[in-house]
């Protein structure tokens, strides 16, 4: 079953926030008005609720691994993002972002793992007219993420500037991105002032963990230089493919969502230039693990003159390999340890994998530095 939309799900919530919502835009816009005239006469921490909207067609499956709404609070110096799912889950990320580092943190424990927050700045600005969301005039830019192109509306009325993709001049109300591969959108629809527990954006008391020693971690098989799980899976002709098939060779795998058509072929079309540009060398293979289950829908595509493997129901290594972002490519070399791993299709991309096929032919392993 596919399913188009987000809203439905989370009707339930907006109805509740709109109702609440004529009654608070009073209160708020009072609290904005003396923030921006007696700064530090009352608690500046403000929390914005955001309601999701998926862009694209999704499986139940994967429509169940998106939240409903989004909270995101901030002190003025640390940003709080909490999402909200059906099934519930007691945990948020604290972001730092004047450290470039963001914190998984649960909220009954005394555990921070640690990761990179690194932004894009590949950003335009844009002089679209200014919109309206909840309340406040934002304007647009647009972010450039790999072979993507989204929108941002942001608002400097918090006094810190925070997106979770990209580098902007202000608050972002309105961003699209994509979260497990699907194109969803967070969309403010009220804010307010209110004192939020000074522990939320404290690191104090809690144990500091490096993502790749956590156990709840989905990037600590990726670092490089570990070994890489094994792949066993059958490809799309129905033969069978595994550990033995690419002993002593270097393994490009790239991982990715099923799209339709047409987006498949696109992508068939990157992966397949690095293909040929290694066809010429025996210890090369280029494979292509799909989340896709609809082999018939895949078949009817013109693959014939190919030069990689495609392996169409890769929903276990996908699990396996721990993977945070759809698509990713990684490069895994002779002794089966990760060479490069390479989350979307950013900028840079070509030189950064071509870099990486070539040292794990070598045998050896990204140099210290390189990102």
């Amino acid at each position: 079953m596919l399913i188009g939309s987000h809203e439905l799900r989370a009707s339930s919530h907006e109805f509740v926030a709109n109702s609440q919502l004529n009654s608070s835009k009073l209160m708020n816009r009072i609290i904005f008005l003396l923030l921006c005239f007696f700064p530090g006469l009352l608690p500046a921490q403000v929390v914005v609720d955001y309601v999701v909207r998926v862009e694209e067609e999704v499986t139940a499956e994967q429509l169940a691994a998106l939240p409903v709404r989004v909270l995101i609070g901030t002190n003025g110096n640390r940003v709080m993002v909490r999402g909200v799912w059906e099934t519930p889950r007691k945990s948020y990320q604290l972001y730092l972002p004047g450290e470039d580092v963001f914190y998984h943190c649960a909220l009954d424990g005394n555990i921070a793992v640690k990761y990179d927050f690194r932004p894009t700045a590949d950003v335009l600005m844009t002089m679209a007219p200014e919109e309206n969301i909840a309340g406040l005039s934002c304007k647009k830019a647009i972010v450039i993420e790999g072979a993507d192109t989204f929108p941002v509306f942001y608002t400097d009325a918090f006094g810190i500037n925070f997106c979770q993709i990209a580098r902007i001049p202000g608050f972002a109300m309105r961003y699209t991105k994509r979260l497990q591969g699907v194109k969803v959108t967070y969309e403010a629809i009220d804010y307010r002032f209110e004192t939020i527990p000074d522990n939320v954006f404290s690191l104090g008391g809690k144990k500091i963990v490096e993502n790749e020693n956590f156990a709840d971690s989905r990037q600590w098989a990726m670092r490089i230089g570990r070994k890489a799980p094994k792949i066993k899976t059958t490809l799309l002709d129905g033969s069978n493919f595994g550990p033995k098939d690419y002993k002593g060779k270097v393994l490009v795998v790239d991982f990715n969502n099923y799209d339709p058509p047409p987006i498949h072929l696109r992508a068939m079309a990157w992966f397949d230039a690095y293909a040929r540009d290694y066809a010429a060398h025996p210890d090369v293979i280029f494979l292509a693990v799909l989340l896709n289950r609809e082999i018939g829908l895949l078949r009817s595509v013109a693959l014939e003159d190919r030069l990689f493997l495609v392996a169409p129901d890769g929903a276990f290594e996908v699990e396996a390999f721990r993977l945070n972002t759809l698509p990713s490519t990684v490069v895994i070399n002779r002794d089966g340890k990760i060479t490069e791993y390479i989350e979307g299709h950013p900028a840079g991309v070509e030189p950064r994998l071509r870099r990486a096929i070539d040292l794990a032919l070598s045998g050896g392993l990204k140099p210290a530095g390189i990102k």
